[in-house]
């Protein structure tokens, strides 16, 4: 009895600390240090991807998001404002950088308006036939991908809005499922050192009951 009431504390401590927002907004690097035909890009440069969780309900088939640099980091080949699958373009028989945003394979995007530039990647769209972009489940979803200077300040996970300043990339950006009310996207918080301290310590210390009896 003992045992499976503090397996249910721990469970209800765990959520309680990891309880979030329906839309969740994270940073992934895929690739560091890239190099290009020098024709296209001179340098290094770093991919991300912005990947998004919906832990709601409601499929998500419209997306309204904005990301912005303060210093024009953002690395564009053209203006390939959209793309199935997050690999970058191939120019000259070289990976190429570009900033875009995925779609779902085959899939063609409706946009009401869009930016693609070095400070800017901005757009509303849905798809043609309303395909799902973000499902629910809790599985993490490419919505977009970033090619940057190598070592650039990137993936900041407190960018989720404000203002922009030196080297970060800050977003902002909501979803709609099914014609419903927007849902932000909020960034998923790390938990901080403290709060693993603690889990741990109350984990140690239900042990120790559970052994004593």
């Amino acid at each position: 009895m003992v045992r499976k009431t503090f397996l249910a504390l721990m469970a209800v401590m765990v959520m309680a600390a990891t309880s979030q927002a329906a839309l969740l907004g994270t940073w992934t690097k895929t690739g560091d240090s890239k190099t290009t035909n020098p024709l296209v890009y001179t340098g290094t440069f770093d991919t991300w991807e912005f990947k998004i969780k919906n832990t709601g309900s409601t499929p998500i088939d419209s997306l309204s998001l904005s990301y912005t640099s303060a210093t024009g980091a953002l690395l564009t080949t053209g203006s390939t404002t959209f793309k199935s699958g997050s690999a970058n373009p191939v120019v000259f028989g070289f990976e190429a950088p570009d900033c875009f945003f995925t779609l779902p394979a085959g899939a063609t995007q409706l946009a009401a308006t869009q930016v693609d530039t070095a400070t800017a990647l901005q757009s509303d769209f849905t798809t043609q036939g309303g395909l799902v972009l973000v499902p629910i489940g809790g599985v993490a979803t490419t919505v977009a991908a970033f090619s940057v200077p190598h070592g650039s300040t990137f993936g900041d996970a407190q960018n989720i809005s404000g203002s922009p300043t030196s080297g970060v990339i800050y977003v902002t950006g909501a979803g709609v499922g099914g014609g419903g009310q927007p849902t932000p996207i909020t960034m998923e918080p790390v938990p901080e050192p403290a709060t693993f301290a603690l889990l741990g310590l109350s984990l140690l210390g239900g042990f120790g009951v559970i052994r004593r009896r």
